[in-house]
């Protein structure tokens, strides 16, 4: 009884905003009544810990989530705090939270942030807007007297291109791994209808007899990739709990906002596609030179694959997101 009591002793050191180590604390060998519910899992407890160490000395809301949460998702439900749980023949054995693997946290975290997500009241449906490319007034006849129409497309690599839809779809629910994606696309030889500049400019093409200009726009900043990572987690999850109709709001209202201020490093293109996208971006600027059309801008650009982006994700800083996530919420600046 004296390891359950000195389990709930950490419960209440947490709840009060303790940051402590299990191992330390329980060396103490403090006590607390014991409570009727379970003691929380090894991950929930150490996840508290770490969000208290963002906010020392004081509670947090998140944290009396955190520890109330089960583990969503494969895996263990719960990893049992050791030296106040006992063995068992089943599940898997007692652990020090300090020993429990990163992964672990981020699963718990995802999962109270899709709870936090889901228990949002739906947002006001709107009339959906479809995008519309941006078209500027008359830029002066050309030589049979006909005025021209702006297309903006993206002047950045294909790369970056394909990472920014990546990430859009990533936001709006469900969409595969970057590395798998990107591989199926390679695969079938075939861009997505955002990145397809070439299909793009032909569609205005015909719809302003031949008059488009295509003019660039610069890049916007890049979304981090860690920040990605933790939204593709938690869409997952989000979709167990509500309706498409819902999760595609709470999408649009509150997960794509947010990811649009995480700005940060993102991924670069699997070795195995690097050729197949650089290949497809010196076609791609080829046919837009060789098109006809007016151009301010040199699409060779294209073909400039960065080097310098990271290859993956680290669980560390994907962590990181998440603990800055329940602390701040959805709506941080």
């Amino acid at each position: 009884m004296s390891g359950v009591a000195s389990g709930w002793a950490w419960v209440e050191h947490l709840e009060d905003g303790g940051t402590t180590p299990w191992s330390d604390f329980l060396a103490s060998a403090p006590s607390a009544p014991v409570r009727t519910a379970p003691l929380p899992g090894a991950a929930q407890l150490e996840l508290a810990r770490r969000i208290n160490l963002v906010t020392p000395g004081r509670p947090h809301p998140a944290v009396t989530r955190i520890l109330a949460a089960g583990a969503p998702g494969r895996g263990p439900q719960d990893l049992p705090l050791v030296g106040a749980t006992p063995p068992s023949a089943f599940g898997p054995p007692p652990v020090d939270p300090a020993a429990v693997p990163l992964t672990e946290l981020v699963r718990v975290a995802s999962g109270v942030l899709a709870e936090d997500l889901a228990s949002r009241p739906v947002p006001d449906a709107r009339d959906p807007q479809p995008p519309v490319p941006e078209v500027r007034g008359p830029l002066g006849p050309n030589i049979a007297g006909r005025r021209h129409r702006i297309l903006r497309l993206p002047i950045a690599s294909l790369d970056a291109l394909l990472y920014d839809e990546w990430v859009a779809r990533a936001a709006r629910g469900r969409v595969r791994s970057w590395p798998a994606w990107t591989k199926h696309l390679a695969s079938a030889d075939r861009l997505p209808e955002t990145v397809d500049l070439v299909a793009r400019a032909a569609d205005w093409d015909r719809a302003w007899w031949r008059r488009v200009e295509l003019v660039g726009t610069p890049p916007a900043a890049t979304i981090d990739a860690h920040a990605v990572a933790v939204v593709r987690r938690v869409n997952t999850l989000l979709g167990l709990l509500v309706d498409d109709r819902c999760r595609a709001r709470l999408a649009a209202e509150v997960i794509v906002p947010w990811l649009g201020r995480q700005h940060g490093p993102r991924l670069a293109v699997p070795a195995a596609q690097a050729d197949w996208v650089r290949a497809r971006a010196e076609r791609m600027a080829g046919q837009l030179a060789d098109a006809g059309y007016r151009v301010r801008e040199d699409f060779s650009v294209l073909a400039e694959l960065d080097d310098t982006a990271a290859c993956a994700t680290s669980t560390d800083e994907v962590l990181a997101v998440t603990v800055g996530l329940l602390r701040d919420g959805w709506e941080q600046r």
